[in-house]
């Protein structure tokens, strides 16, 4: 057979017939087998894509919890100073020292009235 020639002297042979349909059905499947990787490639792509988007906005909520997280605990930390203050004026005002302050100098008022009320004492009977 001399299938390897395309081109015959006449043009019902079948041998260029042949020849002609395996060519064409050659570049048929040429064309399916790279249709199919590149639809093989877009799908790959758009797999990619969304497992890209999947990522961003597992990082963007990992985010948004991350500054929750943080805003709490500034929140937290804003109590418990205050709370601190709170308990170190209390504890202030409530001490024992500040207690006997007070008694020490209501003591001294009062002895310093004794003071003036005897000394007034003292001046009206020399009178």
């Amino acid at each position: 057979f001399s299938s390897r020639r395309r081109h015959t002297r006449y043009i019902g042979d079948w041998s260029s017939d042949v020849c002609s349909f395996r060519s064409e059905e050659k570049q048929r499947k040429e064309e399916e087998k790279r249709m199919a990787r590149e639809k093989a490639e877009m799908e790959r792509l758009e797999k990619q894509r969304e497992e890209d988007r999947e990522e961003r906005e597992k990082e963007e909520e990992a985010r948004r919890h991350a500054e929750e997280i943080r805003k709490a605990q500034e929140k937290l930390q804003r109590e418990r100073e205050a709370d601190i203050a709170r308990k170190k004026e209390a504890k202030v005002q409530m001490s024992p020292k500040n207690d006997r302050k007070q008694r020490d100098k209501a003591d001294r008022k009062e002895r310093e009235k004794e003071r003036e009320a005897t000394k007034k004492k003292r001046q009206d009977d020399d009178r």
